[in-house]
């Protein structure tokens, strides 16, 4: 059985060790047994138990050999964005010959079709952060930025001048960030952060997002459907008293008033609630006509953006000290 803290200690060590070093040869043995057992678990579609043994061979003795197998598992195991990085650190590998890299385009390709990828336009020795964090290398980059499908935050400083955008690649989908930073007036204020419009996309079918139009219209029509049903209840709740007080009116004949009785009171109480409830109802179909017409003068009124004429979709940059442009594409 293996012990999760050995396994983590393994992986330390060999990620501290440089890939030069020689391993011994109880290491070199332990690894060659990892190695045969993530090839077992591949041959038997155990992808994940495939990935955990490699991870621990090339952690061990980080061969290269150990490292293709490694991308291979961690892309078929649903991992690809681990499978990217390990495969292009494969490539650049001085050990890795054409054939080499022949055979890991296709293991490439399918790893890439399944990440987002931000190509960053700007000028030299702009530093690029992802997410807040994490450090994605200093312009030009060599490659675009490989990315989970999601949300992200990029932010790109060049001195004082700071910039940053919002991005949502899908898998397979290339968004590029293109910037250019002005040059500081010597009395100018210290620049402060840029803002950036948030970019659209283009949709797998071609068609621009869901208008802001849309969702405002539906709101205000959905909230109109629920006062209809709240007023619905309370003409419910006004019938029912209206069958009391016809109940009522049977048994108590004509009252006298103010009502001087036990049953003329409830006779009087029946009225009372009917009425009410007669008025509330009232008040939520006004209320219910007002949302619908809100919800159609929206419609109407409100502006439609127009969608692209092709599959890019650009966004404006302005910021004091900034001035650029950004847009997303699939390729």
């Amino acid at each position: 059985m293996r012990k999760g803290p050995v396994c983590v200690a393994l992986l330390l060590v060999g990620l501290a060790r440089p890939a030069s070093s020689v391993a011994s040869p109880e290491a070199n043995a332990l690894a060659q047994q990892r190695y045969d057992e993530g090839l077992a678990a591949l041959d038997k579609q155990d992808f994940e138990g495939a990935r955990l043994s490699l991870l621990q061979a090339y952690a061990i003795d980080p061969q290269p050999k150990y490292l293709f197998s490694l991308a291979v598992a961690e892309d078929k195991a649903g991992h690809a964005l681990e499978a990217l990085g390990h495969l292009r650190q494969y490539e650049a590998l001085p050990t890795t010959t054409e054939a080499d890299r022949d055979k890991a385009r296709a293991v490439v390709a399918a790893a890439a079709g399944k990440v987002g990828h931000v190509r960053v336009e700007a000028p030299p020795s702009t530093a690029i952060v992802v997410d807040g964090s994490t450090p994605a290398g200093v312009t030009p980059l060599a490659a675009p930025i490989d990315l989970a499908p999601g949300r992200h935050t990029l932010e790109a400083r060049l001195g004082a001048n700071v910039a940053s955008t919002v991005v949502s690649p899908q898998g397979g989908e290339t968004v590029v960030w293109q910037l250019q930073f002005a040059p500081a007036a010597p009395t100018a204020p210290a620049p402060v952060p840029a803002t950036t419009l948030a970019p659209t996309y283009d949709t797998p079918s071609g068609k621009p997002p869901a208008s802001a139009r849309w969702l405002a219209s539906a709101g205000l029509f959905v909230a109109g459907l629920g006062t209809v049903a709240v007023m619905g209840g309370f003409l419910s709740a006004a019938s029912d008293e209206a069958d009391k007080w016809s109940v009522l009116a049977a048994q108590t004949g004509t009252c006298p008033q103010p009502p001087m009785n036990p049953q003329c009171t409830a006779l009087k109480d029946a009225a009372d609630r009917r009425a009410t409830d007669e008025n509330v109802a009232i008040g939520l179909g006004v209320t219910a006509g007002a949302l619908a017409v809100a919800a159609v003068v929206t419609f109407l009124v409100w502006p439609e953006r127009k969608a692209a004429a092709s599959r890019a979709w650009i966004g404006p940059l302005v910021a004091p000290g900034v001035g650029g442009a950004q847009w997303s594409q699939a390729f």
